[in-house]
């Protein structure tokens, strides 16, 4: 099987993005799997994210798994700042 690439840019406000990788930083470095490596690097308005893969099964479960925890800590985001 061939190799995957995906990268994705998040557009955001740059003290969101900061919280958001700190916040799911853990999870990706803990991540099981020996097939796929994520990078998350936050620049100025948005977030990019880089994905490599040794097949396609192991990106559509890593991307998975990075965009939910991407959206729950924007919404955790979201709720402590209505919170504050």
């Amino acid at each position: 099987m061939a190799s995957v690439e995906v990268s994705m840019k998040v557009y955001l406000d740059e003290r969101t993005a900061e919280i958001m990788v700190k916040s799911i930083k853990p999870e990706l470095s803990s991540m099981k799997t020996g097939r796929s490596l994520v990078e998350i690097v936050p620049e100025k308005g948005c977030l990019n994210i880089f994905l490599r893969s040794k097949d396609i099964v192991a990106a559509r479960a890593a991307s998975n798994t990075v965009i939910r925890l991407l959206k729950a800590s924007y919404e955790t985001v979201e709720v402590v700042e209505d919170v504050e």
